[in-house]
């Protein structure tokens, strides 16, 4: 079966059969999965489809056939009501099918399989097994190498094939085309002729002797009367000569040839010709690519008016392709045509253009283009990967990643789908979630995928590093192998913790550019999690397990207890090359191994049992490494180090286990904290989780080599796993890896101890259930003695809340936006990201609430320390008068057209659009202008306890350049020559301030305007980003190195005057600009405003996007705009720079021009313009 040309690498084209036994048959393609052969034999065909099926399939004998990483084993022939088995679980699609059919099925197999469930299949039904529920990996996600059976059954399409079909027209046809051979000639006598002429052509005929040079010869069909002539060339006077050239006519039928005599007026002599086509032989390639030029020649032209065209195989002989699929022949012996966009089969036709009929013809296979995608086979959620691809069809095609299984028309969103432009490899952002994807070609203008590659979107395991006991209270550190975002946290928790959940205070910091990080340990002691926080995923992506002593216990150290990251890629590339080659290791070696892991402390046996729970080396080998790891110490002060889990591995615990469930008891109360008896006591009966395997195997190793004390303190941590613990020990001593002597009475012993052991861990269930909750909190030395109310407006107040955050939480009292004598309570728990702190004051409640941690200061240090202090709002600043804002935005409204029946005009309309129009409206437009636009947001809460309200502070300065332009046309041009300073328009400079919020119906509402005049003298020292504001030159040239830049175009709708003398309006123009710098995108034809990246380092009210705007101000109409893009989440670009350039073009539409420069954080941009 020929897989189809966009197939993706892992379903490479193949061929396969078997002789098999039944009528068609389908079943899933599952792992272990038979193949069952039927009761009547014959002979059938054992074939693979894919799902989408391909249009073509074909079948050729194969004793065993390969598929991707799966290999189908089946015998030549089976017996009648047999099970060929097959084998291989590998990356077979999760639609894919193998379809036994009749040898003599041809392509068009179908299989009815019966009414399917809306769930899937049901037991007894492809695809589902005893519950009916489809099959995914063992960790619960779907992967490409899932494989959840077929909720349809696939139908092979049939359709015309090219060398089954016949072209429009037929060369061998003697009735319509010229001979081959040599053309007769024809005579009676007197008059001679060729018996076939070309219709249209030129042809000569002779006669014996003239009777008057008043003769004529003439062409008329056969039966005309004799007194009638042809017409213009079919009728010539002979005149003094012997022969003369008659022109054939353009329809095609038998005709007569005829000298008519002047004088007698009568046919003096007459003999029959064919007007038949000449035959064109067209030479082009059988298969064309889709939207693609191609290349046709002819082997004669026969008028420069006549046409090449390509056209569906079965359009009529009178149809024409469009535009450049249709084109004049010229003087040319070849020309260029324009592929279809639609598949299929096509004829390439010679089209006679004065005659309107085909002369040659050739049948074309239209079909797209195989793209070979370059990417990885993985990728790590929420990170950048490349993807290549071997051809560039359009610079307006896409690649893009989307689910697995998705339409194919869909596409991913923001940095999931990119533009090609004229690359050869693009950056793509893996999706948040987990699971399986494809990287997919997408042809823009044809809208279809002609290249795809699977993808398995993971999240890494995180080597966390941690000691294995700390003391409660005690600080101490945490070292990771990589880190993948700077926004990600290391957080501690209890063991067996949602895992959603996440520390709080000093248990719970920001990773930043930091590997290692200081946490402080929990003042209740227990097991613990210290977890690997993704916070854009939200999930853990790495953990290590850690046991809090009580303050004062004697804790065994190394002095390797964290290793350099450097050190750990060193330990970890040595432990990859060992583990390939375990079995042959001698025990020297495997004993020096063992030391160099002794060395290096925790990391390296973390590291090890990393390995262990991934199967790359089995539990029983890793035994042997792992002998003597802890140097011996007193009893009971030694604890197993229990190591990585990876998050495969779930939640931590014992199996069976139950995460609290949300809603039950109180939801902000952390979970209590288990002690490793307890862990086990909360099982079923015989569960054991692999973290619990681990640590029993590794205690296990340190048996033999321990002190006699030692040896007792590691027996009482194996009784607490009960005869699981013994199970795994009696297993090691018969593989020979324990003393057996040692093993039977260390047995004996924890069977001896069960029954105490379990009478403790009662004991210790009942302690922790009467033990009070317990937070973390700063000692008072530490805490400052008050904090004062931050960052609030003047008419606005501070919500204190009964819980941290909003969601869910109750507003109970408010503070003063210039409240003091603030006192914490020392609490703190993150929510989103943020901080929120406990707070009391005399204004509320006895108990306190809750506040974000955004708006306290340390009491007399607001200034310096608030993000955006006490300030007045942000449009009465010192100069500016406010306006009524209603009044502004109903007058810029009835001035839009009413494009909805349901919203008001306007009402997508962004923030920075919304101000340039304002701007105009009440102020007219001058022609020649420069427009400074600073644009900064904060959220705020709006009391309804929903999420934080996007505000959005909008400062356009408009400076009127017609007095400077008119001195810069008078430098030029000299002062007589110069228009008078009314043509110029000159005025004055205006500034305007305006706050918008999003509401219902509209994405942009104002709710505060003011306005100022800017004097000569200030416009005069301020800069618009890259040039004095009353500099006429282009704020643009040689500002950036500039770099030519796709950019996402105009292909939306603007309810506003968007074209004034031929350019791009302004408005229009920051609607370009916002799309290009992702705060918008394109969503059925509207301009949806998405808004700006938050950012860390912006203060609230603080401008981070910037554009400069010259209109008018060279000598043809046209606008030059800038934007700058500050304050990003990068730590390799500083900023970001667009430029956009607009002018009339004399077409509908304006030219228009983007370009793009990288600002870096260090050093300078590279070749290709991108930063280092």
């Amino acid at each position: 079966m020929t897989i189809r040309p966009n197939a993706p690498k892992r379903f490479p084209a193949m061929k396969i059969a078997s002789a098999l036994s039944l009528a068609p048959l389908l079943v899933p393609l599952l792992a272990d999965s038979p193949v069952q052969a039927a009761a009547r034999p014959e002979s059938h065909a054992l074939v693979f489809t894919a799902e989408p099926p391909p249009s073509q399939m074909s079948v050729t004998p194969l004793p065993e056939i390969t598929i991707g990483d799966a290999a189908l084993a089946q015998r030549k022939a089976l017996v009648s009501g047999s099970t060929g088995a097959r084998s291989g679980a590998g990356s077979i699609g999760t639609r894919d099918a193998v379809v036994v059919a009749a040898a003599d099925s041809g392509p068009a197999m179908t299989s009815d399989p019966g009414p399917a469930s809306p769930q899937g299949a049901g037991e007894g039904q492809p695809g589902g097994g005893a519950s009916g529920e489809p099959q995914v990996a063992d960790d619960g996600i779907p992967t490409a190498r899932s494989f959840p059976g077929l909720p349809t059954m696939p139908v092979i399409p049939t359709g015309p094939a090219r060398d089954d079909l016949f072209p429009l027209v037929d060369p061998q046809d003697s009735s319509r085309f010229m001979p081959d051979d040599d053309i007769e000639t024809v005579s009676d006598g007197y008059l001679e002729a060729p018996r076939q002429v070309e219709a249209g052509r030129e042809f000569t005929a002779r006669w014996d002797d003239r009777l008057s040079r008043h003769d004529r010869v003439t062409i008329v069909p056969e039966g005309t009367p004799d007194e009638i002539l042809g017409d213009g060339q079919q009728n010539i006077r002979v005149g003094n000569n012997s022969r003369r050239v008659v022109r054939a006519p353009d329809a095609l039928g038998t005709y007569e040839l005829r000298y008519f005599s002047d004088d007698e007026q009568r046919v003096h002599a007459r003999v029959t010709v064919e007007v038949r086509d000449p035959y064109i032989a067209i030479s082009v390639d059988d298969e064309l690519h889709a939207g693609r030029d191609f290349t046709a020649s002819w082997d004669r032209r026969l008028s420069r008016h006549d046409r090449i065209t390509i056209v569906p195989h079965d359009a009529p002989e009178d149809a024409l392709g469009e535009g450049s699929r249709n084109v004049r022949i010229g003087n040319n012996e070849r020309r260029v045509l324009l592929a279809p966009d639609e598949l299929g089969i096509y004829e390439v036709r010679y089209w006679r253009n004065r005659q309107e009929r085909v002369v040659g013809s050739a049948l074309v296979n239209v079909v797209d283009p195989e793209i070979e995608l370059d990417a990885p086979d993985t990728a790590i959620a929420g990170t950048d990967f490349t993807v290549g691809w071997g051809q560039r069809l359009s610079r307006h095609d896409r690649v893009t990643i989307v689910p697995l299984g998705a339409p194919d028309d869909v596409l991913g969103e923001g940095q999931q789908n990119t533009r090609v432009g004229n690359n050869e490899r693009r950056t793509l952002r893996a999706p948040d979630t987990l699971g399986a994807y494809e990287v997919r070609y997408w042809r823009n203008e044809q809208e279809r995928v002609v290249g795809r590659e699977i993808i398995d979107v993971i999240d890494p395991e995180i080597l966390v590093m941690a000691p294995p006991q700390v003391e409660a209270g005690s600080e101490f550190d945490v070292s990771l192998n990589e880190r993948i975002s700077r926004h990600d946290r290391i957080t501690m928790v209890p063991t067996g913790s949602p895992e959603e959940m996440v520390g709080s205070g000093e248990q719970n910091v920001r990773i930043g550019n930091n590997q290692r990080r200081t946490l402080r340990a929990p003042g209740m002691d227990g097991e613990y999690e210290v977890r690997y926080w993704r916070n854009a995923q939200e999930r853990p992506a790495g953990r290590a397990l850690i046991t809090v002593v009580p303050e004062g216990t004697d804790i065994a150290t190394t002095d390797q207890d964290t290793a350099s990251a450097q050190d750990l890629i060193a330990l970890m590339e040595r432990l990859v090359e060992r583990a390939n080659r375990l079995d042959a290791v001698p025990a020297n070696e495997r004993r020096a191994i063992r030391d160099e892991l002794i060395a290096f402390g925790p990391p390296g046996l973390q590291m090890l049992g990393e390995f262990m729970a991934s199967g790359r080396i089995e539990p029983w080998k890793a035994a042997g490494f792992m002998g003597g790891y802890f140097d011996p110490a007193p009893p009971p002060a030694i604890r197993p180090y229990t190591g990585f889990v990876p998050p495969a591995a779930g939640m931590g615990g014992s199996a069976g286990q139950a995460p609290a469930q949300a809603g039950q008891g109180d939801a902000q109360a952390p979970a209590q904290p288990q002690t490793r008896s307890q862990a086990q006591n909360t099982a079923e009966p015989g569960a054991l989780s692999q973290q619990d395997e681990r640590s029993i195997i590794m205690l296990i190793a340190r048996l033999e080599d321990a002190a006699p004390g030692a040896q007792q303190a590691i027996i009482d941590e194996l009784a607490g796993y009960g005869s699981a613990a013994t199970d795994i020990l009696l297993e090691m001593m018969q593989d020979g890896l324990i003393d057996r002597a040692l093993a039977l009475r260390a047995a004996a012993a924890i069977e001896a101890d069960g029954e105490t052991q379990q009478d403790q861990t009662r004991q210790d269930q009942m302690r922790m259930q009467q033990a009070p909750v317990q937070q973390v909190s700063q000692t008072d030395a530490q805490r400052p003695a008050g904090y004062q109310v931050i960052g609030v407006a003047a008419d606005d107040m501070l919500n204190v809340r009964d819980r941290p955050g909003v969601p869910g939480s109750t507003v109970i009292g408010q503070l003063a936006p210039d409240a003091r004598n603030v006192e914490r309570s020392g609490d703190v728990q993150d929510v989103g990201g943020r901080d929120w702190w406990h707070i009391r004051h005399h204004s509320l409640p006895a108990d306190g609430g809750w506040v974000n941690a955004r708006f306290l200061a340390v009491q007399g240090e607001g200034a310096q320390t608030a993000p955006d202090g006490p300030r007045k709002p942000f449009t009465e600043a010192e100069g500016y008068a406010v306006i009524d804002h209603g009044a502004v935005r109903d007058r810029l409204f009835e001035t839009l057209p009413q494009t909805s029946a349901i919203f008001a005009p306007g009402g997508r309309l962004n923030p920075l659009t919304q101000a340039i129009l304002m701007l105009e409206n009440e102020e007219g437009v001058v022609p020649h202008a420069r427009y400074r636009i600073r644009y900064a947001m904060e959220g705020r809460e709006d009391g309804t306890g929903g999420p934080p309200v996007p505000y959005s502070f909008v400062a356009i300065d408009r400076y009127n350049l017609g007095a400077a332009f008119r001195e810069a046309v008078a430098e030029s041009s000299g002062g007589a020559r110069t228009p008078p300073p009314e043509s110029f328009d000159a005025g004055e400079h205006v500034a305007f301030r305006m706050t918008f919020r999003p509401i219902q119906g509209r994405t942009a509402d104002p709710v505060a305007i003011s306005r100022r005049v800017i004097s000569d003298d200030e416009a005069r020292t301020t800069r618009c980003l890259t040039l004095p504001c009353l500099d006429v030159a282009s704020a643009g040239d040689e500002a950036m190195p500039w770099r030519e830049h796709d950019g996402s175009g105009t292909g939306f709708d603007r309810p506003y005057e968007d074209i004034r003398n031929g350019a791009y309006t302004p408005a229009a123009m920051a609607d370009l600009l916002v799309l290009e710098s992702g705060a918008a995108r394109i969503s059925e034809g509207d301009l949806r405003w998405t808004g700006f990246e938050e950012s860390e380092s912006v203060r609230p009210g603080e401008p981070f996007f910037e554009i400069v705007m010259d209109v008018n101000l060279a000598q043809d109409f046209g606008i030059e705009a800038i934007s700058w893009y500050g304050h990003l989440m990068d730590d390799s670009v500083a900023a970001i720079w667009q430029r956009a350039m607009t002018f009339a073009s004399g077409d509908a539409a304006p030219h228009l021009f983007t370009e793009r420069a990288f600002e870096c954080a260090r050093g300078t941009p590279g070749p290709a313009g991108l930063c280092p």
